[in-house]
């Protein structure tokens, strides 16, 4: 199927995509399938993806979870040539955002979408910030904060920073989150150093 979509990608494609689109579900999950959903892609006009979309999203927190389904909505992401297909694209991931982080396989999908379209990321970064507690306690989401300390973004990093600084007593003691604490201090920041300190000073033999 992958070599008629190679040889005849017009004609394949008229034939396949409305033949396949029932099924789009499990076979974005199928270790086989999935292969095939992504070479449509390059042949699929940006209403087509729309309309892939569309039905990806009645299940995209399984589908992300998945190791197959995963790269499926990261390909998808290559293609969204539009504005309209952006903003789409935000609007059905944007609830599932902070699970997908805590998804081995879906954190991939939000850091992809970040790297590709840095402009429209302001929504994602603002439930990262939001939700900083959740994601510094949890195994995976530990290590996603991690790299967002990293990002050149410094307005996001520094927002970031004052929120983890607000939640800093709990995150010390926790087993994951005291590496996230531990990242921002070793960011040598004098302001985030100081401001953690002074949090800890009155109660330091407890801690």
């Amino acid at each position: 199927l992958q070599k008629k979509l190679e040889d005849e990608p017009q004609i394949a494609t008229s034939f396949f995509y409305p033949a396949i689109l029932p099924y789009v579900l499990p076979l974005v999950k199928d270790p086989f399938g999935n292969y095939l959903i992504q070479k449509l892609c390059y042949t699929l006009t940006p209403e087509q993806i729309l309309q892939l979309l569309k039905i990806l999203s009645t299940n995209i927190l399984d589908i992300g979870a998945n190791s197959h389904g995963t790269r499926v909505i990261q390909h998808i992401i290559n293609f969204l040539k539009t504005p309209e297909l952006i903003q789409y694209f935000i609007t059905i991931i944007q609830p599932y955002v902070i699970p997908l982080l805590k998804e081995l396989n879906g954190t991939h999908i939000i850091q992809k979408f970040n790297t590709d379209y840095p402009k429209y990321s302001n929504i994602i970064n603002k439930i990262v910030i939001d939700n900083c507690e959740s994601l510094a306690t949890h195994r995976h989401g530990c290590c996603v904060l991690q790299k967002y300390l990293d990002s050149p973004d410094e307005e996001m990093k520094r927002n970031l920073i004052n929120s983890l600084i607000d939640k800093c007593l709990v995150l010390i003691i926790d087993q994951f989150g005291n590496y996230v604490m531990q990242s921002v201090l070793l960011l040598n920041d004098v302001e985030a150093s100081n401001a953690i300190a002074s949090k800890l000073v009155e109660n330091a033999a407890y801690y």
